[in-house]
């Protein structure tokens, strides 16, 4: 599963490492984005007049589905996860949490370069 920074990695191709993109590239398994995610990147584009390499949206969803990436839609598994995810000072932000919570419920592996998210013991993580 990718997270928002992921997400961008892919959809505007220049975020990851060498290594990670050609082991992206290789994966033949499930790839997937939670909803979250992508409303993380509408918020970013609208509120906070982020640029978007590929220029809209739409776009960003044409490649995802170019890509075979699934979008994963939040529901009430994911959110029973995200009652019981322990709070930490310095991952308050509402929008990671929710990912953490999408990826544990799904047992997916979450790919990431967001460090703080390695202190959730039940996450597995893929960080770049």
């Amino acid at each position: 599963m990718l997270d928002t920074n992921a997400l961008l990695g892919i959809v505007e191709g220049n975020r990851f490492t060498k290594k990670m993109a050609n082991q992206i590239e290789r994966f033949d398994g499930f790839i997937g984005v939670s909803i979250e995610a992508l409303k993380e990147v509408v918020t970013l584009v609208s509120v906070k007049d982020y640029k978007l390499k590929c220029g809209t949206i739409e776009n960003v969803l044409g490649i995802l589905e170019t890509q075979n990436i699934h979008v994963l839609l939040f529901g009430l598994p994911e959110l029973a996860v995200l009652k019981k995810l322990p709070v930490y000072r310095n991952n308050l932000d509402p929008t990671d949490r929710a990912i953490v919570a999408h990826a544990i419920a799904q047992h997916a592996t979450l790919i990431s370069s967001d460090a703080k998210f390695s202190q959730y013991k039940d996450l597995d993580l893929w960080s770049f």
